[in-house]
């Protein structure tokens, strides 16, 4: 649990840093990466510490374990830059959402503009 809690703090106060902020109010915690949430669970078991990170968006999940030989700090920089590649990631795929939903809008909307005048020219005529 301690190395839990010094990871977390080592995390928080480099997102912070890099001017990044954490989200403490959402389930999952988030990094916000310019906006975007990238969600990341922290699990501790007796042998190891496991980060995930995303929402599986593009390549998946990224799981960090501290088994590495590697420092803490370079650890963390490691999760932020991957935190930036998830957030872009998200941040397109949301994108691309948003534009399908607009496409499909206006075709129903010309549809419905279609049906609505030939309804009307049956009437008139």
């Amino acid at each position: 649990m301690a190395f839990a809690l010094a990871f977390l703090n080592a995390l928080f106060e480099a997102a912070e840093d890099a001017g990044l902020s954490v989200t403490r109010a959402s389930i999952p915690t988030a990094l916000v990466v310019a906006g975007v949430q990238v969600p990341f669970s922290l699990i501790e078991n007796k042998r190891s510490l496991t980060l995930v990170l995303g929402d599986n968006v593009g390549d998946a999940q990224r799981l960090w374990a501290d088994t590495t030989a590697a420092a803490l700090e370079d650890q963390v920089t490691d999760i932020l830059a991957a935190a930036r590649w998830h957030a872009q990631a998200i941040e397109t795929r949301d994108r691309a959402i948003a534009d399908r939903v607009t496409s499909r809008l206006a075709e129903e909307v010309e549809r419905l503009a279609a049906k609505l005048k030939k309804g009307l020219s049956e009437f008139q005529g």
